[in-house]
């Protein structure tokens, strides 16, 4: 299984472009795009149960990282043309053994610009599709996790 985050080779993207090309239907305009993944920047503070996790996000019991791999299997599984939602991703985290609750500081991607590089980060309002139809994230230091009591006021 190659990696999803590297382009595939000029010799594959071409059989891939020649195979399309013979397949789409008349008049059909399509444009075989083969970037590096978007770079998305996520920045929560997740509040978690001491008992389930530790400060740093790793499980007591399994000494894994559940927020971590909730969202690796979250951009893995995004729909076919990769649109990610933030109120979808926002569930997929309020799901995961030990979060009792997360506060969203910043959504954000870059994708590359042709013959430019990637671009400045862009805030995700509600959703976005990947120009590159995939996500990754470089920088996990986002994610916070805080032992949070509420107070009464």
């Amino acid at each position: 299984c190659e990696s999803m985050d590297e382009v595939i080779t000029d010799e594959k993207a071409l059989a891939f472009k020649s195979y399309i090309e013979r397949i789409q239907a008349t008049g059909d305009n399509i444009v075989v795009v083969n970037f590096l993944p978007d770079i998305l920047l996520l920045q929560y503070k997740i509040c978690f149960d001491p008992l389930i996790l530790h400060p740093d996000g790793m499980s007591i019991i399994t000494a894994e990282y559940p927020v971590k791999m909730a969202i690796q299997n979250f951009l893995q599984n995004l729909p076919f043309n990769g649109e990610l939602s933030v109120e979808a991703l926002e569930d997929t985290l309020q799901e995961v053994n030990g979060v009792t609750d997360l506060q969203k500081l910043e959504v954000s991607s870059k994708w590359i610009e042709p013959g430019v590089g990637y671009g400045l980060f862009q805030p995700i309002e509600i959703s976005r599709i990947p120009k590159s139809g995939r996500f990754k994230i470089e920088d996990w230091g986002g994610i916070q996790y805080i032992n949070y009591q509420p107070t009464d006021s």
